[in-house]
């Protein structure tokens, strides 16, 4: 067994796999893969609502920065990359417009990162 750290959110997974090129099971982040969004990103765990038309779905986010945000939730997520979807959280009073950057389903777990506009 191979223990991984992950370059991203720091989590420790393990893996039996001689050439790990799997992503990170917390995060998403692939250890080739590099960085594309800029500034610092700060870990969150908030709740908040993506909708584009009449589809509205329930996520949490896993980190913000000024620019994106990481975002996950359980099963299918609606979205595709590039499409663009409204961002409300309870802590802002009006929706942020994003757009879908990339998409992953992982483990029964889909992932995605948003570009605001």
């Amino acid at each position: 067994m191979q223990e991984l750290h992950c370059h991203r959110c720091k989590n420790v997974y393990y893996t039996a796999a001689r050439q790990p090129r799997m992503p990170c099971p917390y995060c998403g982040f692939a250890r080739n893969e590099r960085e594309r969004r800029d500034g610092k990103r700060m870990a969150s765990l908030r709740n908040c609502d993506l909708s584009r038309g009449e589809v509205k779905v329930q996520v949490k986010t896993t980190d913000m920065s000024d620019t994106g945000m990481g975002i996950r939730t359980k099963g299918h997520l609606p979205f595709d990359a590039d499409e663009d979807v409204s961002v409300m959280m309870p802590e802002i009073e009006q929706a942020k417009r994003a757009r879908v950057v990339w998409t992953r389903k992982l483990y029964g777990v889909s992932r995605a990162g948003l570009m605001f506009f």
